[in-house]
């Protein structure tokens, strides 16, 4: 009786002391199957994305691989960017990876997938994909293809909205809110979808300045990425176009514009002109940018006197043949000379062709919408208009020359924010300002 009750004393002893070591381990483990487990995100869902279906009524399929086990899967069907009342939404067992619509989709319809794990009242992170369905329209001569028809934004909107996203803790990335619509050929999609460019330039070049997007849809929502510069009262121009195979497109949409003013300022007007295309070889600029280059062309005056003299009047200088000219000094009084066409090219001179500006009342240009890189600005007396404008004279700034050709001078921007104002250009008219009738001795005074 002893020893039995001994025995049984050990059993409960040894059968306690385990419970406590599993307890023990199950509270220093994060158990997998707690109530407070994190459900993982559903992977690899087909139809891939983009894919064109055969079938109205096509199968979802879903991997899941997460050590939380879920009591089911929610499956949301849709053809809106966000989940709205007229969604397909159906839960499936645990044990089940595949789903089927209740009843045939829409033709010509790209779809939304969303799926995720759900266990009681948690829901796990979303899985997407997108669809869809055919039939896929016919190429043929893809310059026949029909062009999109541009919706929105409207030609001519100011964008308004902006949104403001953290992606790290300390960081902000702003970017306005862009959300394109056109029509492409009805009753069927585009085998690869649709090409949407959006640029600084009505040209869509250079590369630098063009964000290019792949949309399935005929919808796109646009953002610029972090970093990537973007500025109220700026304009920019948007198209697309028909996809059609790896390299294959069909004919562009028009070409539609809007301008950026999410602050609510006033935009002066000149800001948000729209870019100034040239005849010939010139390159198209913008009136608003980052980089810039400003300069100013003015009248280097020198009233050469009547009669020879040894002794320079105010303004200019003698030279080493005993010629006399312009000082190439901004003196006082002198003007600045309207309607000078200027060039910039952005490589080292000689420059070949480029943006093209004219000085304005005051004699200034500038040009804006530039990177960092080095630059050349010319001005040529003897084309471009400027013979009706300069001619006859000769160059003193940035260097005396007589012609032919283009005087120049190379600019250098460190970065894209870099501006460079001082690129002054200065014009000795032959035959302006007219002498003095009194000659030499009326200035003689006036020579320190």
């Amino acid at each position: 009786m002893n020893v039995g009750t001994k025995s049984n004393r050990s059993s409960r002893f040894l059968i306690g002391g385990a419970l406590l070591v599993l307890a023990a381990l199950l509270a220093a483990c994060e158990f997998p199957f707690g109530k407070d487990c994190a459900l993982a995100r559903p992977f690899d869902i087909s139809p891939t994305f983009g894919e064109v279906v055969g079938t109205l009524t096509p199968t979802i399929y879903w991997d899941y691989d997460g050590l939380c086990a879920p009591d089911g899967f929610e499956i949301s069907l849709g053809t809106s960017h966000l989940r709205t009342e007229d969604d397909i939404t159906e839960t499936v067992d645990a044990r089940t990876g595949s789903w089927t619509p209740p009843g045939p989709l829409e033709p010509a319809t790209f779809y939304r997938v969303r799926v995720r794990a759900v266990r009681g009242s948690m829901d796990g992170p979303v899985g997407f994909s997108g669809f869809r369905t055919g039939p896929v329209c016919a190429v043929g001569v893809p310059s026949a293809y029909p062009a999109p028809t541009l919706l929105s934004p409207e030609d001519g909107a100011v964008i308004t909205e902006a949104a403001t996203y953290s992606p790290a803790p300390g960081e902000e990335w702003t970017t306005p809110l862009l959300d394109f619509a056109w029509e492409g050929e009805s009753g069927c999609v585009t085998p690869n979808g649709y090409l949407l460019q959006v640029s600084r330039f009505a040209s869509f070049t250079p590369a630098w300045a063009t964000t290019e997007l792949r949309s399935y849809e005929d919808i796109a929502w646009h953002e610029f990425a972090p970093g990537e510069e973007w500025h109220d009262c700026q304009r920019y121009y948007w198209r697309v176009t028909p996809w059609l195979g790896d390299e294959l497109f069909g004919p562009n949409s028009e070409t539609w514009s809007f301008v950026i003013n999410t602050s609510g300022a006033l935009c002066p007007l000149e800001l948000a002109e729209p870019i100034i295309e040239h005849e010939g070889p010139g390159i198209p600029f913008s009136v608003s940018g980052h980089a810039a280059i400003a300069g100013h062309v003015w009248h280097d005056e020198c009233a050469v006197p009547w009669e020879s003299t040894d002794v320079a009047p105010p303004g200019c200088v003698i030279m080493p043949d005993g010629g006399m000219e312009a000082n190439g000094l901004l003196d006082s009084g002198e003007s600045g000379i309207e309607g000078v066409t200027v060039l910039l090219d952005d490589q080292p001179c000689p420059g070949t062709d480029g943006w093209s500006e004219e000085t304005d009342a005051s004699g200034y240009y500038s040009f804006h919408n530039l990177t960092a890189g080095t630059y050349c600005i010319e001005i040529n007396a003897a084309s471009d208009g400027n013979e009706d404008v300069l001619i006859p004279g000769s160059w003193t700034v940035p260097y005396r020359w007589y012609g032919p050709g283009p005087v120049s001078a190379e600019v250098f921007l460190g970065s894209d924010d870099d501006i460079s104002r001082m690129n002054d250009f200065a014009w000795d008219y032959q035959f302006l300002p007219a002498p003095t009738p009194e000659g030499p001795e009326a200035f003689k005074a006036c020579v320190i």
